[in-house]
Protein backbone atom coordinates (compact mmCIF):
# COMPACT_ATOMS: atom_id res chain seq x y z
CA UNK A 1 0.00 0.00 0.00
CA UNK A 2 1.12 4.07 -0.37
CA UNK A 3 -0.04 5.88 2.07
CA UNK A 4 -0.10 9.56 1.38
CA UNK A 5 0.07 12.14 4.36
CA UNK A 6 -2.34 15.22 4.11
CA UNK A 7 -0.20 17.53 5.52
CA UNK A 8 -1.35 21.06 6.04
CA UNK A 9 -5.37 19.87 7.41
CA UNK A 10 -5.16 22.72 10.28
CA UNK A 11 -4.26 25.35 7.46
CA UNK A 12 -7.42 24.38 5.62
CA UNK A 13 -9.34 24.04 8.56
CA UNK A 14 -8.17 27.61 8.81
CA UNK A 15 -8.79 28.58 5.10
CA UNK A 16 -12.56 26.51 5.26
CA UNK A 17 -13.53 28.53 8.97
CA UNK A 18 -12.59 32.20 6.57
CA UNK A 19 -14.65 31.19 3.94
CA UNK A 20 -17.39 30.47 5.66
CA UNK A 21 -16.99 33.51 8.12
CA UNK A 22 -15.54 36.22 5.94
CA UNK A 23 -12.57 36.47 8.91
CA UNK A 24 -11.08 39.74 9.14
CA UNK A 25 -7.18 40.52 8.86
CA UNK A 26 -5.24 38.97 11.40
CA UNK A 27 -3.90 42.63 12.09
CA UNK A 28 -6.40 45.39 11.11
CA UNK A 29 -9.58 43.50 12.14
CA UNK A 30 -11.66 46.33 10.69
CA UNK A 31 -10.67 45.31 7.21
CA UNK A 32 -11.69 41.98 5.19
CA UNK A 33 -9.00 39.77 4.99
CA UNK A 34 -8.49 38.78 0.85
CA UNK A 35 -4.92 36.76 1.56
CA UNK A 36 -3.06 33.68 3.17
CA UNK A 37 0.60 34.40 3.90
CA UNK A 38 2.05 31.32 3.69
CA UNK A 39 5.11 32.14 5.43
CA UNK A 40 2.72 33.00 8.58
CA UNK A 41 0.24 30.76 7.94
CA UNK A 42 -2.52 33.59 8.80
CA UNK A 43 -5.30 35.73 6.53
CA UNK A 44 -4.15 38.94 5.75
CA UNK A 45 -5.81 42.63 4.49
CA UNK A 46 -4.53 44.54 1.46
CA UNK A 47 -2.23 46.35 3.55
CA UNK A 48 -0.57 43.86 5.41
CA UNK A 49 0.64 42.44 1.69
CA UNK A 50 1.96 45.62 0.74
CA UNK A 51 3.61 46.31 4.35
CA UNK A 52 4.67 43.35 7.17
CA UNK A 53 4.18 40.71 4.52
CA UNK A 54 5.51 41.79 1.79
CA UNK A 55 8.27 39.65 1.77
CA UNK A 56 6.04 37.01 2.49
CA UNK A 57 4.84 33.82 0.67
CA UNK A 58 1.22 35.41 -0.17
CA UNK A 59 -1.59 33.96 -2.15
CA UNK A 60 -5.13 34.70 -2.42
CA UNK A 61 -7.44 33.44 -0.52
CA UNK A 62 -9.57 31.70 -2.64
CA UNK A 63 -6.85 30.21 -4.71
CA UNK A 64 -5.18 28.72 -2.00
CA UNK A 65 -9.19 27.50 -0.94
CA UNK A 66 -9.61 25.73 -4.40
CA UNK A 67 -6.42 24.24 -3.82
CA UNK A 68 -7.17 22.64 -0.16
CA UNK A 69 -10.41 21.69 -1.44
CA UNK A 70 -8.53 19.52 -3.96
CA UNK A 71 -6.08 17.84 -1.88
CA UNK A 72 -9.00 17.19 0.46
CA UNK A 73 -11.00 15.26 -2.24
CA UNK A 74 -7.90 13.37 -3.23
CA UNK A 75 -7.55 12.26 0.40
CA UNK A 76 -10.78 11.50 1.19
CA UNK A 77 -10.57 9.22 -2.62
CA UNK A 78 -7.69 7.61 -1.35
CA UNK A 79 -9.31 7.07 2.37
CA UNK A 80 -12.35 5.28 0.22
CA UNK A 81 -9.79 3.64 -1.59
CA UNK A 82 -8.29 1.68 0.90
CA UNK A 83 -11.16 0.54 2.63
CA UNK A 84 -12.17 -1.15 -1.05
CA UNK A 85 -8.77 -2.98 -0.83
CA UNK A 86 -9.09 -3.42 3.18
CA UNK A 87 -12.70 -5.09 2.48
CA UNK A 88 -11.34 -7.18 -0.55
CA UNK A 89 -8.21 -8.75 1.23
CA UNK A 90 -10.96 -9.13 4.10
CA UNK A 91 -12.78 -11.01 1.90
CA UNK A 92 -10.24 -13.62 0.24
CA UNK A 93 -9.33 -14.05 4.22
CA UNK A 94 -12.60 -15.53 4.49
CA UNK A 95 -12.66 -17.13 1.59
CA UNK A 96 -9.34 -18.84 2.37
CA UNK A 97 -10.63 -19.92 5.69
CA UNK A 98 -13.77 -21.26 3.86
CA UNK A 99 -11.43 -23.35 1.29
CA UNK A 100 -9.33 -24.82 4.11
CA UNK A 101 -12.63 -25.88 5.90
CA UNK A 102 -13.74 -27.83 3.14
CA UNK A 103 -10.62 -29.20 2.56
CA UNK A 104 -9.76 -30.50 6.07
CA UNK A 105 -13.44 -32.21 5.87
CA UNK A 106 -12.71 -33.57 2.68
CA UNK A 107 -9.46 -35.11 3.59
CA UNK A 108 -10.15 -35.96 7.24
Amino acid sequence: HRITPFEGIEEAKTLVHSALNRVSCSKHPEREGEFWCVTQSKIICQICSLTSCKDHHIAEIETIFADKKEELQHFIDDVRNYQQQASAIENLGEEEAKISTTLDTAYN
